[in-house]
């Protein structure tokens, strides 16, 4: 199993999502996994019961820019080298990111737009190796070396992510028989794609449009070439099977859960009426949601309830999200939060205004099971099958968003009424504990197929 950080039963949507499924293969077969992030990200819980972890005993320190013309010039030839494998984690880190600050200049942009040129022509020749900004190219050198020497070869090569389908791909290549099995937390054309639209017209634009149409292609071959693939929504199974309508490739939809015994009711609650925003901090569509929420829809509440208080929670938010802290707006940014549970329990209601993204929002399923109202939008609450107006709250538009938000925190019976039709969704629909064992019988009946058709 291929994973770009190490599984955990409570961290980040993608962390906890990661935990279930190692945990569901491993009841099923022999697990090794190795892990494309820092050697101190963290030990495999040993409840997972794998069999052996690999993990690279280098730091994945991010692609930086070199200094003067050599390491201009060192850039511009990334693409010509290892199938332009490094080309896209150069340009997010140096032609994007960098040419967006004003204090980089004119030559940051030309640089820019050079790389974006350079990689849009090689697409004509060659199809590139767009690895998610995720994960690094020594990582992934030190982990092949490991994986090569492994003292017999898998049958199957799982990842989490469908980003790490290349590096799936040409693992293959050593183990020709394996097949291979995906858990795709988003569809990640369609993910770039959102994220493209939310930005301004330029170059940050074009190269994220780039990329989708680089991913997709990507998607498309994993399709063709899986034995099974997970996905979060019944839409995102769709998008996928649409890439390639005569696949006969295994798709299952198996929505993101929560441990309902662990995210429980509570009577925590502030004085002052708290609105929570949680998420991964540095995540496009988690930041453009926390600044829409902050100088739109905010304002507006405080306009109506002025003791209103919006908490915006999640890792790295220091980073990220400090500009947004504003103590005298009733903004408050908190980092890193090793436990959401007592920030879930002094909040009113959950507020989940994404205006960007694919998968499903861990977010939303924690703050039902937690027995707290939730405000979304249609994206925001995408793939969950939820009913508006009965399990919670969706408006796409600010001013309705900030209406619907004081009405609840007005109308206590109302309130109530939602926290109690979300914890019981939450129990009867997205336990973790049901969910991971749909995914491991899924595994279980595609190696019976898989062992017939050998048979025969």
């Amino acid at each position: 199993m291929l994973l770009p950080e190490t599984p955990a039963a409570a961290g980040t949507g993608g962390q906890v999502r990661i935990y279930h499924f190692v945990y569901a293969a491993a009841q099923v077969a022999d697990v090794t996994v190795a892990i494309l992030a820092e050697p101190d990200a963290g030990d495999v819980p040993p409840e997972l019961s794998v069999k052996r972890v690999i993990r690279p005993g280098i730091a994945s320190s991010p692609v930086a820019p070199d200094a003067g013309a050599k390491g201009a010039l060192s850039t511009l030839l990334t693409g010509f080298r290892n199938n332009g494998r490094k080309l896209m984690l150069a340009g997010q880190n140096i032609c994007v990111d960098r040419s967006g600050q004003g204090r980089q200049g004119v030559f940051h942009k030309i640089y820019g737009w050079l790389l974006l040129l350079q990689a849009s022509t090689l697409t004509l020749i060659v199809r590139l190796f767009p690895i998610d900004i995720h994960v690094r190219g020594n990582c992934w050198d030190a982990i092949k070396t490991e994986l090569e020497e492994l003292p017999e070869p898998p049958d199957y090569v799982w990842c989490e992510h469908s980003y790490l389908f290349p590096l799936t791909s040409v693992l293959c290549k050593q183990f020709p028989k394996a097949k291979i099995v995906i858990n795709a937390h988003n569809v990640e054309w369609i993910l770039k794609d959102s994220i493209a639209r939310t930005k301004p017209a330029g170059l940050a634009r074009s190269w994220t449009m780039l990329e989708s149409r680089l991913i997709k292609h990507w998607e498309a071959r994993m399709v063709a070439e899986s034995a099974l693939i997970y996905t979060c929504s019944e839409e995102d199974k769709q998008r996928l099977q649409h890439l390639e309508p005569d696949s006969t490739t295994g798709i299952i939809a198996i929505p993101n859960g929560v441990d309902v015994s662990h995210f429980v009711p509570s009577d925590g609650q502030t004085e002052m009426p708290t609105l929570l925003f949680a998420g991964t901090a540095g995540y496009p569509p988690n930041d453009d949601a926390a600044y829409w929420l902050s100088s739109e829809i905010f304002p507006a509440i405080r306009k109506q309830i002025s003791t209103c208080r919006l908490l915006l929670a999640g890792r790295n938010a220091d980073q990220n999200w400090r500009h947004l802290h504003s103590p005298d707006q009733g903004i408050e940014v908190i980092s890193d939060v090793p436990d959401m549970r007592p920030v879930l329990g002094s909040a009113w209601m959950s507020l989940v205004p994404l205006r960007s993204g694919s998968g499903t929002r861990l977010k939303i399923v924690e703050a039902m099971s937690s027995g707290r109202c939730v405000v979304s939008t249609t994206i925001g609450a995408e793939g969950l099958n939820l009913s508006p107006g009965v399990d919670l709250i969706i408006h796409d538009n600010a001013s309705d968003f900030a209406e619907a938000v004081c009405e609840v925190i007005e109308d206590t019976q109302q309130r109530k009424a939602f926290e109690t039709q979300g914890r019981q969704v939450a129990c009867e629909r997205f336990s973790w504990q049901q969910l991971s064992l749909q995914a491991a019988d899924e595994f279980r009946s595609r190696i019976e197929l898989e062992e017939l058709a050998s048979a025969d």
